[in-house]
């Protein structure tokens, strides 16, 4: 998988975060790579992707996305990524995550400002 995605973590806060929430998202990162791998490799390249919630949660402009995932413990995350295509690898960007509590939707406030 290394070899046609890598993974670029672009958020300041990550490295002070708690070992709980960097395993989750470590997860959900590797999660989303599988699932866009499994896409690719049947012949349904990612910008051919839509209504598709399990990969792109919200569509945002200049290939934002946000993905969300429930780690083991019903953690539930959304992280904001941006997806690059440069020839053969694809590059996906964290730029921003949010731990989901409850109905709360101020998560997306988060991500649009980094947007």
């Amino acid at each position: 998988m290394e070899d046609k995605i890598c993974i670029s973590i672009n958020n300041k806060k990550f490295n002070k975060e708690n070992e709980k929430t960097k395993e989750a998202i470590y997860k959900a990162l590797n999660k989303l790579c599988e699932l866009i791998l499994q896409f690719e490799e049947n012949g349904q390249p990612f910008e051919r992707i839509f209504n598709n919630e399990a990969i792109k949660y919200d569509v945002f402009d200049n290939n934002f996305y946000t993905y969300k995932f429930r780690y083991a413990d019903n953690t539930q995350l959304r992280i904001l990524y941006h997806f690059v295509r440069e020839k053969d690898k694809i590059i996906i960007e964290l730029h921003q995550y949010a731990v989901k509590r409850r109905n709360n939707k101020s998560y997306k406030e988060e991500i649009i400002k980094v947007i």
